[in-house]
């Protein structure tokens, strides 16, 4: 079981019935920041029509979640968030759901994936590491939901 959270563009997965049946079949759940919603219904109109089946699937399963990160914290968290904070240079809601991720890290104490090609981001994967946070593109995500439902089957 691992927590995944997706940035906005990586609302693409969703389009990918295999995927959303992979995350079912793992026992995964899915975050995403408020903020990121938000803008794939402006940004992404087509998108969201493509996946709402599947959106619906992973809402009946309760593996689709929407957090706001306003009031996270405990002392560990945010030592690291201020840590991590200090580097990133993007856009409020990538920063959002950077820290959606790592407060997903010590909230569960399990494995957390941040899927993002976001540059801001991927550039930080070696300071997210440190934290037990491992930053995944398109590409890997999708492969690592494939090979575990060739391993099942």
């Amino acid at each position: 079981m691992v927590d995944v959270v997706l940035d906005t563009n990586m609302f693409r997965l969703l389009v990918e019935e295999e995927y959303v049946r992979g995350i079912l079949e793992l026992c995964d759940h899915i975050y995403v920041a408020r903020c990121a919603v938000r803008e794939a219904k402006s940004r992404l109109l087509h998108l969201i029509n493509l996946i709402d089946e599947h959106l619906r699937l992973l809402r009946k399963h309760r593996k689709w979640h929407v957090e706001r990160t306003e009031h996270l914290g405990t002392r560990p968290f945010r030592q690291a968030w201020e840590t991590i904070e200090r580097q990133f240079e993007g856009e409020p809601c990538d920063r959002e759901t950077l820290k959606l991720a790592l407060y997903r890290r010590f909230a569960a104490n399990q494995d957390t994936i941040l899927v993002s090609e976001d540059y801001h981001i991927t550039r930080l994967a070696s300071l997210l590491e440190r934290y037990g946070v491992v930053a995944s593109g398109y590409s890997e995500e999708l492969a690592r939901v494939r090979g575990s439902e060739e391993k099942s089957a």
